[in-house]
């Protein structure tokens, strides 16, 4: 009996390196908080010489964190490279600093290890593969652990039910916005047995998507919902990621100029007509949006279908700690549509234009925001449970609509 991990990643996760100084964001000198573990906080402590009392100097024990110097890290040398790597080796740069922007789970016999879209590289290259979605596992040293957490039946029907998913996003017979919904309202009918710990109607309905008759099960409910009705729901969406811990500088400026542009609050009578006159302002310059994407942006929907490929490769799996596979479902369709209004925002202020490059941007401002932080994380989650418009019968409507 083999009792080795097995190592799973994504087919584009081979593609990734980090091109360090040529990078326009490097997480180096962006001001990110630069996290130490504690293994490596306390080798540090140890250091002697300059370097070492350089290295105490510049760490915020109580945080376990670098001391930023301009939004820099203190040990970048002139040409940003890393004054710790030459001087103490690639063994003693932290988890942190060594693994960004790798991200690793662990599921019983199996650890899943991807790129995230908070680096710009990684960004580029999931964005831009254009194979059906796959993996490659490889075999590990690392012993199978015991957690009491981890639901191994659970986690064996989410894995069908991941590549499933992945069928139907790869499939060509639906709209973008369709894929959505079906994967919306399959997973909620799948969080309703996993509620009930109904593994028998979970398999039924298993062996029902497994036909792929979509049309008749999952997308009978799709209707046109009017622009103003849509303003309204993703103003709703706003108010939760108004909510999350700032992390850098651009999400704030970005998210204050959205909100005053696209979705005014209506607070006084006096300001009525102003208010009525920005709703027919977002009206106009989301059909204006959809109708360039469409005519003048070919890539759109291959590089829509990559970012909802992302979110379920790295969260759905998460649900056999938790059993909360709607959360998860909830997260890819509010974060893609938040991603949606920024993107709105950028193509008005280029002059109704939009490019690959403008996407970019806006994933790596949007999954540095929200993707890197547990706190927002959880507090998004928060949200998804007690926020109404988070339902299934609501979030399909931030979808149902045929641009």
């Amino acid at each position: 009996m083999n009792n080795k991990i097995k190592l799973r990643t994504p087919g584009y996760y081979k593609n990734f390196h980090c091109i360090s100084s040529e990078c326009k964001d490097n997480c180096c000198v962006g001001g990110w908080q630069i996290d130490i573990d504690e293994e490596t906080a306390e080798y540090y402590s140890t250091v002697n010489g300059d370097f070492g009392k350089k290295l105490r100097d510049n760490i915020d024990y109580d945080n376990l964190c670098f001391k930023l110097k301009d939004g820099k890290c203190p040990f970048l040398d002139n040409n940003n490279l890393c004054g710790i790597y030459k001087e103490l080796g690639e063994e003693h740069i932290g988890i942190v600093c060594d693994q960004f922007p790798r991200f690793t789970e662990y599921f019983g016999n199996v650890k899943e290890r991807g790129i995230g879209l908070a680096c710009e590289e990684a960004a580029k290259i999931i964005l831009t593969d254009r194979s059906n979605f796959s993996y490659s596992e490889t075999d590990t040293d690392e012993d199978v652990f015991d957690d009491s957490e981890f639901d191994s039946s659970l986690a064996d029907m989410l894995m069908l039910l991941r590549d499933e998913f992945m069928y139907v996003i790869e499939k060509t017979d639906y709209t973008f916005n369709q894929k959505m919904i079906i994967i919306i309202n399959i997973a909620a009918d799948f969080q309703n047995h996993i509620n009930n710990n109904d593994y028998n109607s979970m398999n039924k309905l298993y062996k029902k998507i497994k036909q792929h008759d979509f049309n008749s099960c999952f997308i009978s409910d799709f209707r046109q919902i009017s622009f103003n009705e849509l303003e309204q729901n993703m103003a709703s969406v706003w108010y939760a990621y108004l909510e999350l811990e700032t992390l850098g500088d651009e999400w704030p400026d970005f998210t204050d100029k959205i909100m005053d542009f696209l979705h005014p609050e209506n607070s006084n009578a006096s300001e009525n007509n102003e208010h009525e006159s920005r709703k027919i302002q977002y009206n106009q310059a989301f059909e204006e949006y959809t109708k360039y994407l469409n005519s003048y942006y070919a890539e759109n929907t291959a590089e829509l279908e990559n970012i909802l490929k992302y979110y379920i490769f790295r969260y759905l799996l998460k649900a056999s700690y938790d059993h909360d596979l709607f959360r998860k479902i909830q997260l890819a369709a509010a974060n893609i549509a938040i991603l949606r209004d920024m993107e709105i925002y950028r193509f008005i202020q280029n002059g109704n234009n939009f490019s690959s490059d403008d996407r970019m941007d806006i994933i790596h401002i949007f999954s540095r925001e929200v993707e890197y932080s547990e706190d927002n994380l959880e507090t998004l989650a928060e949200e998804f449970i007690f926020d109404d418009i988070f339902k299934s019968e609501n979030i399909i409507k931030l979808f149902n609509f045929s641009y």
